[in-house]
């Protein structure tokens, strides 16, 4: 008689879906997986995500190009969803809980460390989230003046 396979339980899931990483200002925080692609859909951005030829290697920053406030509505939603402890709230302060932080009370270091922490755990490659770190250093530097094709880099001083 051939034996059964044990399947996994719900509390394997669980455990292997949640990673506690430390944040440049030395913060403990939880992150977790993420419906990543009902993201890009609730920011506009899965018609783009899915014709792209190779998911596996998009071109984040011809997909957020022209559209920063898409795009950072799409890194809070990485924010808000991705961390499951603390709870992380975009709300009036006047209606936080105790057990929740304002999104924006999060440093903007530990803010891209984060947001490049939970989309490696979500499978997006380091090289993928260095294209997001550069795109959204080159908005705060005003760098959507840039023509179509022409590569934003981080230079060392």
């Amino acid at each position: 008689m051939k034996s059964e396979e044990m399947i996994s339980s719900p509390a394997e899931f669980r455990a292997r879906s949640r990673k506690i990483v430390e944040t440049p200002s030395g913060f403990k925080v939880e992150i977790k997986r993420l419906d990543v692609m009902g993201i890009f859909a609730r920011t506009g951005f899965l018609p783009a995500f899915l014709s792209a030829p190779d998911t596996g290697n998009i071109d984040m920053a011809k997909l957020f190009e022209g559209n920063p406030d898409q795009f950072l509505n799409f890194f809070n939603m990485i924010l808000l969803e991705g961390i499951s402890r603390p709870k992380v709230v975009d709300k009036p302060y006047s209606e936080l809980a105790d057990d929740e932080v304002h999104i924006s009370d999060i440093p903007f270091e530990d803010r891209i460390f984060l947001q490049n922490a939970i989309m490696e755990f979500n499978g997006m490659s380091t090289e993928r989230t260095e294209i997001l770190q550069n795109f959204r250093s080159g908005q705060a530097r005003g760098a959507g003046d840039r023509q179509a094709g022409e590569e934003i880099r981080e230079t060392a001083s």
